[in-house]
């Protein structure tokens, strides 16, 4: 071992001593003013590029064993394996002190998709609510998506008028209102399944599938009530469709009892017993 440990020193002053006689100096910078094009894989070099040497040779391998990173992109191994395969890495996205919901049509939340599919730097999470606005159960959760926002600063939150297309229902599944979907990169990740739509099982649905905190304080104000998504929904006095649906329910029982050869049977069986039981009152 120690032995072993003593030749990569010497290794490493070797290589150090190489680079440092090759010259690698901070003060040379060496411009490429004529195209190269006896190279084997570079058929032409621009005359504005530029090498750029470090100031010596320790720098130089430091930053080829340990290149720089961006800070936003740094995970502390082993502290954050969840977000490598359990959860998003939604915090890299910038601080929106001002975070509301964006009220999109479905025209534009497509072009939004289209954006974010075509993102090649940092995740970009998005949270889309589709709603109908004459909706009780969308009703219901409108208070709860306006203030989400503001618990999730880092969280782009949308709501789009689902009954305005169709092409949202065979595109991307949404067969009911409200549909609550966790966008990563413009692809669907997520569905949210945790029901009714409360600020709390928004507050959980997003901190079990993201890295994303909430902010505690944060809690639904009377201003919620009133957008910026603001749905409409009018109580009638006689639910006329509810009372077909629960006529035509009623209805199909009675048929399918009727033509029934267990409950003919029973019939059967039933104006026997009472022939034989009660038969003598009417003679």
């Amino acid at each position: 071992m120690f032995s072993f440990r003593w030749n990569n020193c010497f290794y490493l002053l070797w290589l150090i001593n190489c680079l440092n006689f090759t010259g690698l100096r901070a003060d040379r910078i060496v411009g490429v003013g004529k195209s190269v094009t006896n190279l084997e894989h570079h058929s032409e070099i621009s005359s504005d590029s530029q090498c750029v040497y470090p100031k010596n040779a320790i720098y130089f391998i430091i930053h080829q064993l340990c290149p720089v990173a961006d800070p936003l992109c740094i995970i502390d191994i082993p502290f954050d394996n969840e977000i490598l395969f359990d959860r998003i890495r939604c915090s890299t996205a910038s601080y929106n002190e001002n975070n509301s919901v964006e009220l999109l049509s479905p025209s534009e939340m497509f072009k939004r998709i289209d954006i974010h599919l075509q993102n090649k730097g940092l995740p970009l999470c998005m949270i889309s609510a589709f709603y109908a606005p004459n909706c009780y159960f969308s009703f219901q959760m409108s208070p709860h998506l306006n203030a989400l926002p503001r618990m999730f600063p880092h969280l782009e939150v949308v709501a789009v008028d689902a009954s305005e297309s169709s092409r949202l229902y065979t595109r991307y599944g949404v067969i009911g209102t409200p549909t609550v979907i966790l966008w990563i990169n413009g692809l669907p990740a997520f569905r949210m399944d945790e029901a009714p739509f409360s600020l709390q099982s928004f507050k959980k649905f997003v901190e079990r599938r993201t890295d994303l905190e909430a902010i505690r304080s944060v809690n639904v104000t009377d201003e919620d009530h009133f957008g910026p998504l603001l749905c409409h929904y009018k109580a009638a006095t006689i639910d006329w469709l509810f009372l077909a649906s629960l006529g035509s329910m009623l209805l199909s029982i009675c048929y399918f009892l009727y033509i029934s050869k267990l409950v003919k049977t029973a019939l059967i069986a039933a104006h026997r017993y009472l022939l034989r039981r009660f038969g003598r009152l009417f003679l």
